[in-house]
């Protein structure tokens, strides 16, 4: 049990982390479409 909740709480940095870059990297590529 304590094994799958740090594999889970690992797997919950990693996907927030991917989120982040993606919607840093989305709003760079708006901003220079917008330019």
């Amino acid at each position: 049990g304590l094994q799958l909740m740090g594999v889970a709480s690992i797997y919950q940095t990693l996907i927030t982390g991917v989120l982040v870059i993606l919607a840093v990297t989305v709003d760079q590529i708006s901003r220079r479409k917008a330019r």
